[in-house]
């Protein structure tokens, strides 16, 4: 399945994490952007993005943020 809209469930595999351990049941599990893709998605794709999709990537690009402070800037 190469998207998930929202309110779908899928399933996914991961290598290492222990549910109940590592993951929990309801967690939100994010992709892995890379800053560049990012990058480009704000500065000339933003518009085509849905207001969900919108917030999503701004949460995202906030919890990379904790780890490098201008993650994402342009």
């Amino acid at each position: 399945m190469s998207e998930a809209k929202l309110g779908v469930q899928v399933a996914v595999s991961m290598e290492k994490p222990i549910v109940g351990r590592h993951v929990f049941e309801k967690d939100t599990l994010y992709v892995k952007v890379p800053e560049s893709d990012v990058r480009i998605l704000m500065s000339t794709h933003s518009e085509k993005l849905t207001e969900d999709e919108q917030e999503v990537l701004k949460e995202y690009i906030a919890i990379m943020r904790k780890k490098v402070p201008f993650w994402g800037s342009f």
